[in-house]
């Protein structure tokens, strides 16, 4: 009898333990789900989560909390999400992001490929290539012909290295055969904001945000990165279409959860989000944002993810092999410039309060840190900040000679 009882306290657990999975995954869920976003709210990514959150909430029952967990690029959700319990209760609205960041850092807390498991592919969206009205061309292949005459002269403005649109520029730059200055910025606002302003030649941005100053005559579209025509923008031809076959460069979105997670459970997930990016409603608003509805299962966003990890990683070998020395002359440009800016904006505001003859010396000596910056950092890395602008001095008008 003994040896029985033994037997079966060993054996009971194993024997009753996949009932125990069945009804938990049947069960699910029974608790909030979280979302965990890339990148602050208000972004597109963050509005597909939330936009299919609040239907997958309908069909599950649920609430569904989204979580912004900002920083360095993603990695910080990326990692909170890779080191959650494979329960499916946290989740990652994963992006480029995730597939871009092998290969943009050496040493990661988590294997993009491997720590995690696709459950649905979302949407898609592309951006549109904009230049600063002043610049002549007409089309994508005139700007080309413009950049070329001018090498090392013309800059470029992304969120910052290593972001989408910082890879899609590159990657068109390498298509079309020039090169241009990267121009770095702590996000995507103030990047468009100096392009609107003059400072900074083009920049590919997104369609909700470049679309308004298109509109005004502020900014000229020249063509959209996708393989297709956006469907908001129709008038706008693609950059493939222009001479550049081939070329397509789109963020997508789609749902991840933390390796080991339930089939079930991702069965389940799977078939709510699809629903939901199917709902009318939700297909309408997110055309509204710019975005393309796309849906699709686990197999899907599995063979989109594994295909944007070889893209981008040739993209980012390409770019770490050709252009080092660029990534060193961005970061000395870009406090350059700002250091530039500071000193002529104070320059300006002692002017208004200090004598003619005083006033005049401390142009004298504006224009002299001028020369002095154009000498060390060159003038394609200062030209952002002095390109035909009226400075903060009055009467003195920064031109790079």
């Amino acid at each position: 009898m003994n040896k029985i009882n033994c037997l079966c306290f060993f054996i009971g657990p194993l024997l009753v333990a996949p009932f125990c999975v069945a009804t938990r995954a049947a069960d699910y869920p029974e608790k909030p789900l979280r979302v965990v976003v890339e990148f602050p709210a208000g972004g597109a990514t963050d509005v597909v989560a939330r936009r299919v959150g609040n239907k997958l909430r309908e069909r599950l029952g649920q609430q569904v909390v989204v979580d912004n967990r900002a920083g360095a690029g993603g990695l910080i959700a990326h990692e909170f999400v890779a080191r959650a319990p494979a329960d499916g209760y946290t989740l990652l609205m994963a992006s480029t992001a995730l597939a871009s960041a092998r290969y943009l850092h050496r040493k990661l807390a988590y294997d993009p490929a491997a720590d995690f498991a696709p459950v649905a592919l979302i949407a898609d969206w592309g951006a549109i290539v904009v230049i600063h009205p002043s610049i002549p061309s007409k089309t994508l292949a005139e700007f080309v012909t413009f950049v070329k005459a001018r090498p090392g002269e013309m800059t470029y403005s992304s969120a910052g290295n290593g972001t989408w649109p910082h890879l899609a520029q590159e990657m068109f730059n390498a298509r079309a055969g020039i090169k241009m200055v990267h121009v770095p910025y702590k996000g995507a606002a103030p990047a468009l904001q100096d392009v609107l302003g003059g400072f900074i030649h083009t920049k590919i941005d997104s369609y909700v945000t470049s679309m308004p100053h298109i509109k005004t005559g502020k900014l000229r579209a020249l063509g959209v990165t996708t393989a297709e025509r956006m469907v908001q923008a129709p008038d706008i031809p693609t950059v493939a279409e222009q001479g550049y076959a081939g070329y397509a460069a789109a963020i997508w979105a789609g749902l991840m959860a933390p390796k080991n997670t339930p089939r079930d459970v991702i069965a389940k997930l799977d078939t709510g989000v699809t629903a939901a990016v199917k709902d009318r409603e939700v297909n309408a608003q997110l055309v509204g944002d710019g975005v393309r509805p796309v849906g699709g299962g686990v197999a899907e966003l599995d063979r989109v993810f594994k295909s944007e990890l070889a893209l981008w990683g040739k993209v980012i070998r390409d770019i770490g092999s050709s252009r080092r020395s660029n990534v060193i002359r961005a970061w000395v440009c870009s406090r350059a410039a700002a250091l530039a800016d500071k000193a002529l904006n104070v320059a300006g505001l002692v002017l208004m309060i200090v004598s003619d003859a005083e006033g005049e010396r401390l142009r004298r000596c504006a224009v002299g840190f001028e020369q002095i910056l154009l000498k060390a950092v060159g003038k394609q890395a200062y030209r952002p900040v002095v390109a035909a602008k009226e400075c903060a001095i009055p009467g003195f008008r920064c031109k790079v000679p």
